[in-house]
């Protein structure tokens, strides 16, 4: 008769299976671009076509740039911090208009506080400011001045908040 597993191999076993579910769980929503850099899609975006426009660091998305829905219609777009891979504080444009906030496991939860708001919307004026930039010394014009008007709202509606 043979023994059953002794049960630190089935400790073992089962914390294997977690880790592999865990890391499963996330790279399912993770998309690879053409030049490698990772990142993590916000949950409204799993079917949508997106793309990082920002910095690559240890093949994850990082620092300020933004994170757009590449189709037709009106413009969704992350502007903000990402870290490894994971959008961090910023602003995001959709549907709803400009939301400032934070993303949790890829959702956007609201800025309550006027100090969160802020950084929010600083967060969010950098990564377009940045990426104007980008484009227009890469001479893309017209996407330079794109990103420089959203700056321009972010900015304006930082102000506003700050003085409520």
């Amino acid at each position: 008769m043979k023994h059953p597993l002794p049960l630190a191999a089935l400790l073992w076993r089962g914390l294997f299976v977690i880790a592999w579910l865990t890391a499963g769980a996330w790279a399912s929503t993770a998309t690879a671009q053409a030049d490698g850099c990772l990142f993590q899609r916000p949950v409204a975006w799993q079917a949508l076509s997106v793309q990082w426009i920002g910095d690559c660091h240890d093949t994850y998305a990082d620092g300020p740039g933004v994170l757009k829905v590449r189709a037709d219609g009106p413009v969704q777009a992350f502007y903000g911090q990402l870290a490894r891979g994971e959008a961090q504080t910023g602003v995001l444009e959709g549907p709803q208009g400009l939301q400032a906030g934070r993303m949790v496991n890829g959702e956007l939860v609201p800025a309550k506080t006027k100090a969160e708001q802020s950084a929010a919307w600083r967060s969010g004026v950098e990564a377009a400011r940045k990426t104007s930039t980008y484009f227009r010394s890469a001479g893309v014009q017209q996407a330079a001045d794109a990103y420089a008007q959203a700056a321009e709202r972010m900015a304006q509606r930082q102000n506003a908040s700050a003085k409520r």
